[in-house]
Formats: structure tokens, sequence, C-alpha cells
């Protein structure tokens, strides 16, 4: 039987392909992250926001520091805090904490395996980024 975790994977993946896969959405670049992470809004083209969809669903979590402004994100937040959606329900958050835990204590980098991860090349994504959204850039 999958656990909750797991059941939630599905579901975002659910999201993800019935929604998205294949078709036309529109991309509004934020910023690249320092991870090399395209920050972005994804639309689509009737208007739906999805990132918003996903966060009121409880398939995903709204960062304040990532979105300080974004009132969508806020309320979608708020509404699955509330009904204790998917990643907020307490059974989905306990078994979350325990794998990040275990993951973290099998997967942690040695000292030296960081200092060797942290020297390599990097690809450079910045050029996606716009200066305008991406003050770091300009």
């Amino acid at each position: 039987m999958a656990s909750e975790s797991e059941m939630l994977d599905d579901k975002i993946f659910e999201f993800l392909n019935d929604e998205i896969r294949g078709g036309r959405v529109l991309v509004k670049p934020k910023r690249v992250s320092t991870g090399d992470v395209i920050i972005g809004e994804i639309h689509s083209l009737l208007g739906e926001y999805f990132n918003a969809t996903m966060v009121r669903r409880g398939l995903a979590r709204w960062a304040p520091s990532e979105a300080p402004d974004d009132r969508d994100l806020a309320e979608a937040q708020k509404t699955a805090k509330l009904e204790q959606l998917g990643v907020w329900n307490p059974t989905v958050r306990q078994l979350l904490v325990g794998k990040l835990r275990d993951d973290y204590e099998v997967h942690s980098p040695s000292e030296e395996s960081a200092k060797a991860a942290s020297s390599e090349e990097r690809d450079d994504y910045s050029v996606f980024a716009d200066p305008e959204l991406n003050p770091e850039l300009k």
C-alpha cells in the first residue's frame, strides 16, 4: 500500500500530466536562483495561474522569500493550510519530515566532497533570465 507521501507524489504528477503536459503555457521568468533554477510563473493560455493552483491543492508550498508580493500564492497557501491539503496534511507532513531527516543522514556530504562540488563548474542558465526581473544580473 502506498504511503500518503507517495500518494501526494502521484497527485503532483497527475496534475502536471493532466494540466500542463503537451499543452501550451505562458512562462514568466522572474529570476535564476543560485542553483541554476529558473524561478517564474506558469499560466495557461486561458489565464489560470498554475503556481497558485498547485499551492491551493497542497501540491506545492509558497516561499515568501521567492515571491514576497504574490497575493495569489499567499491566499492559496492559506486555503491549503486551513483545509490541511497535501503537504499541509498532518500525516503527510510527519512523513516528509522523517524522510528529509533520513535522507540527510544517509546522503549528507562529507566535508571534502562538499568542497569539491562547490568548486565544480556549473552550466550557466543566466542567459535565460531577464535582467529587469533579476536585479543581480544588472
